[in-house]
């Protein structure tokens, strides 16, 4: 059966007979939900476990039924642990990212030299003025590139440790842990789509390599990060 959260300021119940009937609840000054009975005094089977609750009853029926509106209330424990959980994940990858590149500096200072130089773009392609051939300015890219991503993991995980001590605290509080968690969203989506698909991938053409173009991994990043984003940085509620 699907629920529809509303707002409502009093605290009360009613319950309107005829050929079928809506009941609504008012839990803590919120009508948490309203539900249509094709029967007025018909059993109703909603909270999973099999118990049976006479339509009239609703109020009975949200107070013991241990029901879990996540989705309805927006702040249960669960999908802060969820959200947790994701940023946690994000932090990890970003910091991996960042520290590979160090511990294995030649792999993807190839990769860099190569886009920058502009060297396995197509031959006769008109745009090939823009290459850098100048290894020190590669090394200063590698160098950016890596210190993004730290950068980006560690406000992942500053977020996250931030919204782990919350994790209990009122919906504002915990909203407000999640500040370092919209920042390290938007410097994702900067290195990953700014920088790798604008330009990399336009300003030095890496999408004409067939060995150095990395517009397909930097796009599963950077949406990764936006879904994420858009998940998490809902506000909760209490």
């Amino acid at each position: 059966m699907a629920f529809e959260a509303l707002d409502a300021p009093a605290a009360h119940h009613d319950v309107e007979g005829g050929g079928g009937f809506e009941g609504q609840v008012h839990i803590r000054e919120h009508l948490i939900a309203a539900i249509p009975i094709s029967q007025f005094g018909r059993l109703i089977q909603c909270d999973g476990r099999g118990n049976n609750y006479e339509a009239a009853d609703v109020t009975q029926f949200f107070e013991e039924s241990q029901v879990n509106f996540g989705l309805a209330l927006g702040g249960t424990m669960e999908l802060r642990v969820c959200k947790i959980a994701i940023a946690g994940s994000l932090a990890l990858f970003a910091l991996l990212c960042g520290l590979d590149n160090l511990n294995d500096y030649g792999t993807n200072f190839a990769f860099v030299a190569h886009v920058l130089s502009m060297d396995t773009t197509f031959a006769e392609n008109a745009l090939r003025d823009r290459a850098i051939t100048q290894p020190a300015v590669w090394r200063l890219g590698y160098a950016l590139i890596i210190g993004a991503e730290l950068l980006v993991g560690l406000c992942y995980l500053t977020a996250t440790v931030q919204m782990m001590r919350r994790l209990r605290a009122e919906a504002a509080r915990f909203n407000e842990a999640k500040r370092l968690f919209h920042v390290a969203t938007g410097l994702a989506f900067l290195l990953w789509f700014t920088g790798f698909m604008a330009i990399a991938g336009e300003w030095f053409e890496m999408w004409q390599s067939t060995q150095w173009n990395g517009q397909e991994p930097a796009f599963r990043f950077y949406m990764t990060a936006l879904v994420a984003g858009i998940f998490v940085g809902k506000d909760d509620a209490d």
